[in-house]
């Protein structure tokens, strides 16, 4: 009997027709899922390791990107990530953000499975992945962290769901191992289920646990202590074959420096301005009541000062705390009560006149503030530091800053207190301010030296993790570089402790020891060093020792290529190679699977990303142009799961035949014949309607590329945010200005958005529904200077005096203040900016202006379309 093939092939042509039509719309409904997500926590002498391993797998029928965010805490940083796919693993490599974007979306358009990590905030990263679909890759990153001690202790905190992606429904397998060089005296673990601490000896310990998806965002803490070090500290090397670091710690006990404290002199200046209002000012009070419980008559004196748009003392000098000092200063720190602007400058001049010239006595400063300065006669925050900084270069006060909530200018409390021998301590208002300021001060209450200096002969480049003090239960962290191996690394130092003016010294055998950890720490502490640097206004020539055109952003991002770490300026990204084929074709059968073909031998080398420490001759010159270092190894070296070795390449898959059977038999030569010639025409069919199918779905892929991420976030916030500038956006997003700049050039080259320079800022506008945000601003306020306009109306303080104004033309300054709720001194700053924006009229009655808005529709709807209301 003669078959006629024509219509099963017709039917066979329109379900691949259907069957790609659908293809394209099942990427948006498929789904993620998440598989045996781990935590390894691995910590060599206060040296933190902490991976995450997880499969994922995109359920869909095409590529799918993921994006989940990462948080780790602020003194740690980003290295290692790895992708296995297929029994092959893929080692990531740190690179400048531009060319890793790039080489990500390069990936993406390929059809490639790739990772990208960034960084998002200072202590959070935005891991992004391109997903394959029915292609499980498992993933894994880490973290690295040097614990300091404190109260004579470590404390590491891990919280699962800040490292996994959520909405989990599997357990999560964590582990915990401490190695110390010195004894373990004390350990113990909270909110690790049924883990149970296990010794082994008296210098390891260690705990497993399965946790349940709905206890991961519980923190596990892990403590433990050790015993102190001695005056003279310990001292561990690493060498890489080009290269020695070394690591001292440096850790006396109070029974080495005397047994006892030395007296300070403390002065606490709290901010009590309007935005203090509230719980702030409530916790605030009850923190300082307890603080003030916990001073010594014995060895403290202390004062308190508050401020808002002035200052107010409670004593005019230090006071000793006995039982009716602390009384009285418990009641007047209860009448506290925040209003008024933001006088910062005064505040510390005052408080720096309190301390007499004794200098057997630590002083310092406890600076809190949850603003930026609004009032004074010095109002810029490089002035006050440069201004404070010259006041305090006799006494030396350390003045310790902390920054309540995310309002306020944190770089600037980091600068002020970096050029006062002291560092700045942000306090999460979103948590229980007072026990974090219990906590802070609990930290500084027992000074064992100040005046700290520590020199070393034989090394180089050389950072200490702590300033010139130590208090009771912490440790001094210093790294650098030896110079001459064969000689020892000698220390000195000095300082004052109970005892006078105390002498310390120690002599260091340089090893050819492998502690890898120490030279990714010399890395990040000079990082760390070149960003205070740059809050401190100094430049790479001013330090004398770089070339000649370089800049503090070179050198981070060489520093970070070249050690393996993610900054504001690098991004680690992983590309998976398999999917780098022999040209790809469609099967006779219609099956949709493509047939891969023998890996490439010409593809690059470099293009799988073996780990090799991120050498790369092309990164821009540094301060210190060395050749890169080697970390690769063929295999787990450290046990926490993570692979530091090269990858090998994948198999080649055996190519099989099919043969064509009809169900009656081997068919006839003309039945053949007419069969390829059908065949033939399905073949063609096939391939144009893919062809044409994939040209849309790649035309969209393309077209939907810049809107995916960050960009995606950025995009929508300008549409809902329009007249915003690079600063305001950095802000939001909490990430480097380049990251930034980058993304924003993007969106303009594709039209997604319109940036105009103001006579300060570009500020940038979404390109939708007309030109700017949902209507033409231009159009909005007919022919008015629209550039000074948006200016002057992004403020909120701004927006509420117009808002006053069109509500009670011919009021005074002072109405506004009282009424709005603004102090008199900004009102008329804005009052003035308005008026150069001509959106502000006025008329003189007496000694009095009365103001009123001559364009107040026109006003009106320009602040609507400012807020996103079209």
């Amino acid at each position: 009997m003669k078959r006629n093939f024509t219509y099963p092939a017709l039917g066979i042509l329109a379900m691949l027709i259907l069957s790609s039509i659908s293809f394209s719309t099942a990427a948006l409904e498929s789904g993620i899922t998440v598989d045996s997500p781990s935590i390894t926590v691995v910590v060599d002498n206060s040296f933190v390791r902490v991976t995450t391993s997880l499969s994922l797998t995109n359920n869909g029928q095409n590529d799918s990107e993921y994006t989940y965010k990462i948080n780790i805490p602020d003194d740690a940083f980003l290295t290692n990530l790895t992708a296995a796919m297929n029994g092959t693993l893929y080692y990531g490599q740190v690179k400048e953000d531009a060319q890793a974007q790039q080489e990500y979306d390069e990936a993406v358009e390929a059809g490639k499975s790739a990772i990208k990590i960034e960084k998002y905030s200072v202590t959070s990263f935005s891991m992004t992945l391109n997903l394959l679909p029915g292609k499980p890759m498992d993933i894994s990153f880490r973290y690295h962290q040097f614990l300091v001690k404190e109260l004579g202790g470590y404390n590491l905190a891990v919280t699962p769901a800040d490292l996994l992606p959520s909405g989990l429904s599997s357990d999560v397998q964590v582990g915990f191992t401490i190695n110390s060089n010195t004894m373990i005296t004390s350990a113990d673990v909270i909110n690790l289920g049924t883990g149970e601490m296990k010794y082994q000896g008296t210098n390891s310990v260690s705990s497993s646990a399965s946790i349940p998806s709905s206890a991961i965002g519980n923190e596990i803490i892990f403590t433990y202590g050790t015993r102190d070090t001695g005056t003279n500290g310990l001292m561990q090397f690493h060498s890489d074959g080009e290269m020695t670091y070394f690591v001292h710690t440096f850790a006396p006990g109070m029974e080495s420096l005397g047994n006892r404290a030395v007296d300070k002199d403390i002065v606490f200046i709290v901010d009590r301005s309007g935005s203090m209002s509230g719980d702030k000012m409530t916790q605030t009070k009850e923190a300082f009541e307890l603080i003030v419980d916990r001073l010594s008559s014995e060895t403290d004196r202390f004062n308190i000062i508050s401020f808002s748009s002035g200052y107010e003392l409670w004593k005019n000098d230090l006071q000793v705390p006995g039982t009716d000092e602390i009384t009285d200063a418990k009641k007047w720190i209860n009448n506290l009560a925040a209003s008024g602007g933001t006088n910062i400058i005064e505040s510390l001049e005052k408080g720096l006149e309190i301390f007499d010239g004794d200098s057997s006595r630590m002083k310092i400063i406890v600076f809190l503030t949850d603003g930026n300065p609004t009032a004074g006669d010095i109002k810029s925050p490089e002035a006050i530091c440069s201004t404070i900084k010259e006041k305090n270069s006799a006494k030396k006060v350390s003045i310790f800053s902390l920054g309540v909530g995310y309002d306020m200018d944190f770089q600037f409390l980091k600068k002020l207190s970096f050029l006062n021998y002291a560092r700045a301590y942000r306090i999460d208002d979103s948590f229980d301010i007072s026990e974090q300021i219990s906590y802070f001060y609990d930290t500084i209450s027992t000074p064992l030296i100040y005046r700290l200096n520590m020199n070393y002969e034989n090394a180089a480049n050389v950072y200490q993790r702590q300033a010139p003090y130590m208090f009771k239960g912490q440790e001094h962290l210093v790294l650098g570089e030896v110079i001459d191996v064969q000689k020892e690394v000698k220390f000195s130092g000095t300082g004052i402790t109970v005892n006078g003016t105390t002498t310390f010294s120690g002599d260091f055998a340089s090893a050819s020891e492998k502690n890898e950890y120490i030279a990714q720490l010399w890395a990040f502490m000079h990082i760390r060093w070149c960003e205070e640097q740059m809050v401190m206004g100094e430049t790479p020539e001013q330090q004398g020792n770089a070339t000649g055109d370089s800049t503090w952003e070179n050198e981070i991002t060489y520093t970070a290529v070249k050690f393996q770490i993610v900054t504001d300026y690098t991004t680690m990204i992983v590309v998976v190679e398999e999917e780098v084929k022999a040209e790809e074709e469609d099967d006779d059968d219609g099956d949709p699977e493509k047939i891969s073909g023998p890996p490439d031998e010409n593809v690059d080398s470099d293009d799988s990303y073996a780990y090799d420490g991120g050498g790369d001759s092309n990164s821009p010159a540094g301060l210190y142009d060395r050749q890169s270092s080697k970390y690769a190894d063929e295999k787990d070296t450290d046990g926490d799961g993570a692979y530091d070795g090269i990858p090998i390449s994948p198999p080649a898959k055996e190519s099989t035949e099919e043969e064509w059977f009809t169900d009656g038999g081997p068919i006839s030569k003309a039945s053949y014949s007419s069969l390829m010639v059908v065949a033939l025409i399905l073949i063609v069919g096939i391939i144009i309607t893919s062809v044409i199918v994939v040209g849309v779905m790649k035309s969209r892929k393309h077209r939907d590329r810049n809107l995916t991420g960050m960009r995606r976030d950025i995009y929508e916030y300008i549409k809902h945010n329009p007249g915003e500038h690079l600063s305001n956006i950095k802000y939001e997003f909490d990430t480097s200005p380049s990251t930034i700049t980058y993304h924003l050039g993007l969106l303009e080259k594709d039209n997604k958005i319109i940036g105009h320079k103001d006579t300060k800022f570009k500020r940038y506008y979404a390109n939708v529904d007309g030109v700017f945000g949902g209507g033409d601003l231009r159009e909005t306020i007919h022919g008015l200077e629209y550039k000074d306009i948006v200016s002057a109306l992004k403020s909120d303080s701004a927006v509420k005096i117009v808002r006053y104004i069109m509500e009670h033309p011919g009021c005074t300054q002072k109405a506004i203040a009282k009424d709005v709720g603004i102090n008199s001194s900004t009102v008329n700053w804005h009052i003035n900016k308005l008026r150069e924006s001509n959106l502000v009229d006025f008329t003189k009655i007496g000694k009095s202006n009365s103001y009123t808005i001559p364009e107040a529709e026109t006003v009106s709807r320009t602040i609507e379309v400012l807020n996103g209301n079209t």
